[in-house]
């Protein structure tokens, strides 16, 4: 009964949803277009300029309860697709808000939401099981090359490129690329020894550049714990150490107590210590090893540590560290170097005896995490303004993921070709695996593509195209032309198209489930 008291007030309100979804996918349709910007303006009569469908959610608020619920959970999706790919935010919204709207018009008419959400969680496996079979490998780095011009909009930044595709060759999918402002007068790169965690900071009030949204110190001490922080007098010793040298202490702990974590956050404040804390999950983390490979990096005292009270013997020490959101980034010495060489040697050792193909993985990611490096890409922002800086401090971000990505699971044409190639697939596997009304689904699915993709094509331009069947041509919407993807830099890495798939599908089938 309450079941379908809940269904029928977000039937009576679906109305007013979907007048607000279609006015948010009419403008999320601008940045298609990716020479088109949005402009708004704050409450403090500030001016924002929005590039793509997150930035644009994130500044939406509306009066209706319903339509905040479902653009923050549209604004999840993408930021879930960002995380995977590092792109295709303005594609998942679109997806999203699109599929939402006309599902909310079928409920009206009193199709049944279970059937619907089903529909789309199967026509999710399926879409990434066929953007994998359509995914091209990189072989070359024009096809690198031709990334990097979609990426930067056919911009020139020859050396900017040239760089990135150095840095592409070189890393492959698992290395760590920073970007970083240059005081010298030109754009290079410097390697580091260093080692990646993904974990952050535990709370926002320890950053101290605003700018990155980020916290960065130069030479802190680590204090890697294995063990509980309980009370302030455990970290006592280390605190009066670390402020008598006036150095960052950067903590690294499996479980911090509120109050421990307040008093260190207000001395952070105050400025009467520099600090930051990362809290780990201990069960990923410890099989992983990764806390162990960080202490032998940052010489930290880490398996040893004494629970009740940590010692100045306990600290290690970092070139330099930089904590993000969901990331952390410890630069060591030269001289960890020396001392990952053995442990190398050591584990290389332990991998040829290895009985458990699981203890061997264990063993592999361990060698490649110590071996590996972190690049540094200093950028010049002299030879730029600000703005222009900034610009291209977001597409260095951006070709970094994007490169990754397309080293690591192929590339496709951009435009329609590859979405006129799935619809016909999708249509044959919708009549063999769809049941009953899970039809209506795939057909919601071909509707959104028709539209984003086929309304401006001219009909016989698009006939003679897929005639010649070859998927490297496509439609460039900012051109209004056919041109050849791989050639006119039009191209976007298959994992970015399978991760708008992917959670655009799985937050509508769940959404629909809930109703």
């Amino acid at each position: 009964m309450q079941d379908d008291k809940k269904k029928t007030f977000f039937l009576k309100n679906s109305l007013d949803l979907q007048n607000y979804l279609k006015k948010i996918y009419d403008c999320l349709k601008i940045f298609l277009d990716s020479s088109q910007n949005i402009c708004i303006f704050s409450e403090k009569k500030e001016i924002y300029f929005l590039n793509n469908g997150l930035s644009f959610l994130k500044n939406l608020d509306f009066f209706s309860k319903e339509v905040n619920l479902i653009t923050k959970l549209i604004e999840q999706a993408c930021l879930k697709t960002f995380s995977l790919t590092g792109n295709g935010t303005t594609l998942t919204s679109l997806f999203s808000t699109k599929l939402m709207l006309d599902s909310l018009k079928f409920l009206l008419l009193g199709y049944d939401s279970i059937f619907l959400s089903n529909g789309f969680s199967k026509i999710a496996y399926f879409s990434a099981e066929r953007i994998n079979h359509y995914s091209i490998e990189v072989t070359n780095l024009s096809q690198l090359a031709s990334l990097l011009k979609t990426i930067f909009n056919r911009k020139e930044y020859k050396q900017i490129k040239k760089l990135l595709l150095t840095l592409a060759l070189n890393f492959k999918k698992d290395g760590v690329i920073l970007v970083e402002d240059n005081v010298a007068d030109k754009n290079e790169i410097e390697i580091y020894q260093g080692i990646e965690i993904e974990k952050g900071y535990i709370s926002s009030y320890f950053i101290n550049d605003f700018k990155s949204f980020e916290v960065s110190y130069k030479n802190p001490y680590i204090l890697i714990s294995k063990h509980s922080i309980a009370s302030i007098e455990q970290l006592e010793e280390v605190i009066k150490f670390c402020k008598k040298k006036n150095r960052a202490l950067i903590i690294v702990t499996e479980n911090i107590e509120k109050s421990v974590l307040s008093e260190l956050i207000l001395k952070n404040i105050k400025k009467h210590l520099k600090i930051a804390v990362i809290k780990y999950n201990s069960i990923k983390f410890l099989n992983t090893e990764i806390l162990n490979d960080l202490s032998i990096l940052t010489h930290s005292n880490y398996l040893n540590t004494d629970p009740k009270k940590f010692t100045v013997n306990d600290l290690g020490n970092a070139e330099k560290v930089i904590l993000k959101k969901t990331k952390s980034f410890f630069i060591v010495s030269k001289f960890s170097k020396l001392i990952s060489m053995r442990k190398i040697k050591e584990l290389t050792k332990k991998s040829l005896l290895a009985e458990t193909e699981h203890e061997k993985e264990t063993l592999k990611m361990r060698i490649a995490r110590l071996s590996g490096n972190i690049a540094k890409l200093k950028i010049n922002k002299f030879l730029t303004n600000n703005s222009e800086f900034e610009f291209l401090k977001i597409k260095i971000n951006q070709s970094i993921d994007g490169l990754k990505s397309a080293i690591e699971e192929g590339i496709l044409p951009g435009g329609d070709s590859i979405y006129f190639l799935y619809s016909k697939e999708l249509v044959y596997w919708s009549t063999i695996n769809l049941v009953g009304d899970e039809i209506i689904s795939s057909k919601l699915i071909l509707s959104l593509l028709k539209d984003l993709f086929n309304e401006f094509l001219p009909f016989t331009k698009l006939k003679s195209s897929r005639k010649s069947k070859k998927k490297n041509f496509s439609y460039n919407f900012t051109k209004k032309r056919i041109v050849n993807c791989f050639k006119d830099g039009f191209i976007k890495p298959s994992k970015v198209i399978r991760g708008v798939f992917w959670s655009s599908l799985t937050l509508v089938s769940s959404i629909l489930k809930a109703v």
